[in-house]
């Protein structure tokens, strides 16, 4: 029986957005600038599968949050909310968005499911459906919390080579709250970072093979699994400042494409 207890893990379903934010963990706006990976809903049959795939590696997750972009951009979020709501290995489930958007009426039962808790961004005016976000959860008896409503982000720097030693690379990783935490499922890889994962896969970090696996290869097993967890650094981090830094002002707007 796998003993594997993942305490949190997050997926993507879209990589579209409502907003630009030039800070962006996950690179957001990258996306509507990239010349291959532009945005997109993922197909959700294949993220069904990869759910799965994650689920016979662990036997249980604490929190299993879908992210975006906006996942009420993806025409099916609610089938993929109610996939992850039904394993009983899953206890938790977060839903993230920013208050841009009203989810439509005949979708909103996947959000009055027990194990379902809304977190919603307020970004001040950007934030265009935040009032009446709220007031539908009141009113629908929807579980909630906001986010950012002191309007600061952590800033984790550039995306530059900083040339740390391995040392130094260790004592990034360690301090990091995203490298103890944030595992990520994009593309049916599991990485250990969230922003190295949108990094690896626009092509502003270099490919790390080690920094993740591959649920789609057969035969994946819990030793695959604890590889990945038991790494003490990732060659992102080369290219981050990591957790503990300094803060910056949430969601400020692009002008233009990146």
């Amino acid at each position: 029986m796998n003993k594997f207890v993942l305490p949190y893990i997050e997926m993507s379903i879209t990589t579209a957005c409502t907003l630009r934010c030039r800070d962006c963990g996950l690179f957001t706006a990258h996306y509507y600038a990239h010349k291959y990976r532009r945005p997109e809903n993922f197909d959700a049959t294949q993220l069904s599968v990869d759910i799965d795939s994650l689920l016979k590696l662990v036997s249980e997750i604490k929190i299993f949050r879908l992210i975006g972009g906006e996942p009420f951009l993806h025409p099916e979020w609610h089938l993929l909310l109610n996939k992850v709501c039904h394993s009983e290995k899953i206890k938790q489930v977060e839903f993230i968005t920013n208050g841009t958007i009203l989810p439509s009426s005949n979708k909103l039962n996947a959000l009055k499911h027990p194990k379902v808790k809304v977190l919603i961004s307020h970004y001040g005016n950007l934030s265009s459906s935040f009032s009446d976000l709220l007031k539908l959860c009141e009113d629908e008896h929807i579980a909630f919390s906001v986010r950012c409503a002191d309007g600061i982000w952590w800033d984790p720097g550039s995306t530059a080579f900083r040339n740390r030693s391995v040392s130094q690379l260790k004592n990034i990783f360690n301090s990091c709250w995203l490298a103890k935490k944030c595992r990520h499922l994009l593309h049916g890889k599991l990485y250990i970072c969230s922003r190295d994962a949108h990094g690896q896969n626009l092509g502003i970090f270099p490919e790390d093979e080690n920094a993740y696996i591959n649920l789609r290869i057969k035969n994946l097993n819990e030793r695959d699994l604890n590889m990945l967890l038991s790494r003490d650094f990732i060659n992102s981090c080369n290219y981050c400042d990591g957790t503990d830094t300094r803060n910056l002002k949430a969601a400020i707007q692009l002008e233009s494409d990146i």
